[in-house]
């Protein structure tokens, strides 16, 4: 009898965090598609490009957005059912560590929408300036500094969060086998990505009144405080991968393992990702000369690993929940 009701006064506690909860799902929600619409004022440039009405084109819009938005339920999702477990386990080794991993995945949520509501407020601002163009470059000056900072951020919080996991279990950091990979392959990255932004007429004006600069500074100002920084943010989060795959090696727990399988590869899967858009991004001639269609696949493509990854994240997080509900019985 005490254990039942021990069980209901558990249950009861939990119920206004579950309505918070989905109080924060819906605001989500709303804040997701207040972007899109955002992005809905001024279509008419895409219309012409591709041959469409702006009905058309809004209607595409739409379709694509709901992927986005689950997607971004799916990086909520894993941010709070992480964050729910290491308070659970307050007190224990691990606990903080997970509160990072947490920390970090929701900063990558903060990014993402802050970077969507840029983009929408560029396309409004434009339409009523009376230099268009400048006020595209000053946005995606300053959509590119937010989305490296939130980029840094994410990754340096996952990353604190592996070192405080594997010092939980009396181990650190050991980079002797993948240190010199790691190199040879950001000098890799580096050359390839610089070489590109060289190459790319966009990169510092736009070619047409229709698109946007890619930076809008001059090549080595975008080299030093965007280029190179990225390249840094990228070892970081590469780093924190490594971290977690050791941790999930020397752990003993078998339910950790299991998590961070699902939560490494999701990782990866997104950090290999915006590795390759950030280089895709710079090949002007894809999206100059390329057709509705083409356009279209590159997006279903992308959403789709992008779904793929935090789906894997997601699924990693809830087995969490599995184990908050054995700590309350």
């Amino acid at each position: 009898m005490k254990h039942m009701r021990t069980r209901q006064l558990a249950i009861k506690s939990e119920w206004p965090r579950a309505s918070v909860v989905a109080a924060v799902y819906i605001i989500l929600s709303v804040v997701w598609f207040g972007a899109v619409g955002l992005s809905m004022v001024d279509s008419g440039a895409a219309a012409t490009r591709f041959h469409l009405t702006v009905a058309q084109v809004h209607l595409v819009q739409l379709v694509f957005a709901l992927p986005g938005l689950l997607i971004l339920l799916a990086i909520l999702f894993a941010s709070i059912r992480i964050w729910r477990y290491a308070r659970a386990i307050t007190g224990s080794k691990e606990a903080v560590g997970f509160q990072f991993v947490a920390y970090g995945i929701l900063t990558l949520l903060a990014g993402l929408v802050v970077g969507n509501y840029l983009g929408g407020l560029q396309q409004l601002a434009a339409k009523h300036a009376a230099d268009p163009q400048h006020v595209k470059t000053v946005f995606v000056i300053v959509s590119n500094y937010v989305s490296l900072v939130a980029a840094f951020v994410t990754y340096a919080l996952l990353l604190q969060g592996s070192r405080l996991l594997l010092r939980s279990i009396g181990k650190r950091l050991e980079l002797a086998r993948v240190l010199t990979p790691m190199l040879l392959g950001g000098t890799v990255l580096t050359v390839a990505y610089v070489w590109l932004i060289h190459g790319n007429p966009s990169s510092q004006k736009a070619t047409s009144p229709d698109l946007t600069p890619a930076f809008g500074l001059p090549y080595w100002l975008t080299v030093l405080t965007v280029a190179l920084p990225y390249v840094v943010a990228w070892f970081v989060g590469v780093l924190a991968l490594v971290g977690m795959y050791q941790y999930r090696m020397q752990t003993r727990g078998i339910v950790y393992k299991m998590l961070f399988k699902k939560l490494i590869v999701g990782m990866t899967l997104f950090i290999g990702l915006t590795i390759l858009l950030q280089l895709l991004t710079q090949i002007s001639s894809v999206y100059a000369t390329s057709s509705l269609t083409s356009i279209l696949g590159l997006i279903v493509f992308v959403y789709g690993v992008l779904a793929y990854a935090f789906v894997l994240i997601a699924q990693g997080a809830k087995r969490l929940n599995s184990i908050e509900n054995l700590l309350i019985e």
